[in-house]
């Protein structure tokens, strides 16, 4: 495996595999005693009209096929869900605000999140606008 690219199993059924660094370090991580796992990654995300506008005014240059890079995105993954005991989360936020304001304007990036829940066998997506405001079912 590459460095910056490692093995998570969010079961012992699933395993999930993510470039990602954890406190911008890309070396294993031993979690075996702790309840949470902290990460940092970006994600290319197929252009959209919210996108395209977000990398002229914040320099992140797309692709030849169309697709953005958008990070860092601070995840945390709690192995026994604060809501929901029994059930592992993963929390994902923006490191801006201007990027916050991205994910909740940008279809494709809601995909990405929505995509990502369904493939590892997630039960449930919640997007949270940072505004108080309920979180939404994604």
């Amino acid at each position: 495996m590459s460095p910056g690219r490692w093995p998570i199993w969010p079961s012992r059924r699933h395993r999930l595999v993510l470039p990602f660094t954890s406190h911008f370090k890309s070396e294993p991580v031993d979690c075996s005693k702790s309840s949470t796992l902290e990460l940092d990654t970006s994600l290319m995300v197929d252009g959209d009209d919210a996108l395209r506008e977000y990398a002229q005014t914040n320099g992140p240059v797309p692709e030849a096929d169309g697709r953005i890079q958008i990070g860092y995105i601070d995840a945390t993954i709690r192995f026994e869900s604060l809501l929901h005991p029994g059930y592992t989360s993963v929390e994902c936020w923006a490191a801006t605000s201007g990027m916050s304001r991205l994910f909740a304007w940008s279809a494709n990036i809601r995909k990405v999140f929505t995509d990502l829940t369904a493939d590892s066998g997630g039960v449930c997506c919640l997007f949270d606008t940072g505004d108080g405001a309920p979180e939404q079912v994604c």
